[in-house]
């Protein structure tokens, strides 16, 4: 009896005349508990029912406020059960049901945003590409709502067993994930659900095998829970460390390639960077030490200038951003310089004509060291690499000397030239003088026409 009468005074909180509350009540409802069975767009057919079995009482009758109020408190109703947690019509107020309007509305327009953010799953071929792949799963998790109104993450929690109610949490979605209970009706469909999403995603991949175990059970917390035990194991961290320093090695910056720029050096460089800092690897190089190996890897001939400055900056010479950063605004200004007809220029484009038609004819490999392509480079031993790279760069350094001499025996013909021009004498001028002219100078002739005068 007393648990009627709070519900009809509830009832008539939210906005429901009194013959509207009793109706409902002798409809059989008399628990708020009792609209976790319904869906929120069943609640209209529900007053049309209550309206139909009282035809002749004009008081039962429903308005647009209570039936918002009404629907809104059918999802806060679902959400405390999925929490575990039971309500009661004493904690019914319109200023509840009105919160969870505004929950409701929230929740609505994160779902519909959260349905244009989802990718496609990525390329997973070994365990180096388990973080990208572990990281979309998280993705998936959390912008997908289960049936218990919560991110997909909370079957995935570490901890089992739900939060404190009265727990320090940042926001809603976090209360909700971290209380969210494993025990309710609701946890079973999701969990089945985070199952057929690893499974649909690992589907004819090396991970698959991991999961194959629980497809009875659909299992989705435990067969999550195998996948990172094997990935995220010290053999395959170790594998990850390795795979991040094996393409720090490999990873060149010489300018020469117009399909591998200074920004795809630079993402490698971070990428791996952040690979062998990941807590779980923890097998990071100092500041000091991630600059100077990356220096030693730009080969471009225009950059040597920018990395002295660096090796001589003592914040920089600590910092890789920092560095990448003041490289990459040098080649800019380069490139610029170069685009728009400026002095920044190789040494062979100031050659003859004759000696850039030679250049252009020449083909790589007659005499210089064979290019590699990059899965010949990363076949090769340490020892090879550096023998490799040594080689190159004494053809790079005679290929310059050589060029030097072109361009020094020019500028020393073009000074000749110009002496003689100063002195008032041309080579042909030379030819047509006579004996006197050639050893006794220009003046011999002109002494003998003022004697005979």
């Amino acid at each position: 009896m007393a648990a009627n009468i709070q519900f009809r005074n509830a009832l008539t909180g939210l906005g429901f005349t009194a013959a509207t509350a009793n109706a409902f009540v002798d409809e059989g409802f008399n628990d708020f508990n009792q609209l976790a069975l319904y869906k929120r767009e069943e609640i209209d057919k529900l007053m049309k029912s209550v309206k139909s079995n009282n035809p002749n009482d004009a008081n039962v009758r429903s308005n647009f406020t209570a039936m918002q109020r009404l629907k809104a408190l059918v999802y806060w109703v679902k959400n405390m059960h999925a929490l575990g947690d039971q309500v009661t019509s004493n904690a019914v107020t319109h200023q509840l049901a009105d919160k969870w309007q505004q929950q409701l509305e929230h929740d609505e327009r994160r779902e519909a945003v959260l349905k244009d953010l989802k990718q496609e799953a990525p390329v997973f071929k070994d365990g180096k590409d388990w973080p990208a792949m572990k990281n979309y799963f998280i993705g998936v998790f959390e912008q997908t709502r289960g049936t218990a109104y919560t991110s997909l993450l909370y079957v995935i929690r570490p901890n089992a067993m739900p939060g404190p109610a009265d727990g320090d949490y940042a926001d809603d979605d976090e209360m909700r994930i971290l209380r969210t209970s494993h025990d309710s009706r609701y946890f079973k469909t999701d969990n089945k659900l985070v199952f057929d999403t690893l499974n649909q995603a690992l589907t004819d991949n090396i991970a698959h095998s991991h999961i194959l175990k629980h497809s009875s059970s659909k299992n989705g917390r435990e067969a999550w829970f195998d996948l990172c035990r094997y990935f995220d194991g010290s053999a395959q961290l170790s594998k990850r460390a390795d795979s991040a320093k094996a393409r720090l090695d490999e990873n060149y910056f010489d300018g020469k390639s117009k399909r591998f720029g200074f920004d795809k050096f630079v993402a490698i460089e971070t990428e791996c960077h952040a690979e062998l800092e990941h807590p779980d690897v923890n097998q990071g190089y100092s500041a000091r030490e991630k600059v100077e190996r990356m220096l030693t890897r730009v080969t471009d001939p225009r950059l040597e200038n920018a990395k002295e400055m660096i090796e001589s900056d003592p914040d920089k010479r600590q910092n890789l951003e920092a560095a990448l950063a003041h490289l990459s605004t040098i080649l800019n200004q380069k490139n610029r310089s170069k685009k728009g007809g400026g002095f920044d220029r190789n040494i062979s484009q100031v050659a003859s004509g004759k000696h850039k038609q030679k250049q252009r004819g020449k083909k790589r490999g007659a005499e210089e060291t064979p290019w590699l392509s990059r899965e010949e480079y990363r076949k090769l031993g340490k020892k090879a690499k550096k023998e490799l790279w040594a080689k190159r760069k004494k053809e790079k350094d005679n290929e310059k000397e050589k060029e030097k001499d072109v361009v020094l025996a020019q500028l020393s013909s073009k000074l000749d030239k110009l002496e003689k021009k100063l002195d008032g004498k041309t080579d042909e001028q030379e030819s047509d003088d006579g004996s006197s002219s050639g050893q006794f100078g220009a003046g011999a002739h002109q002494s003998k026409r003022k004697r005979k005068k």
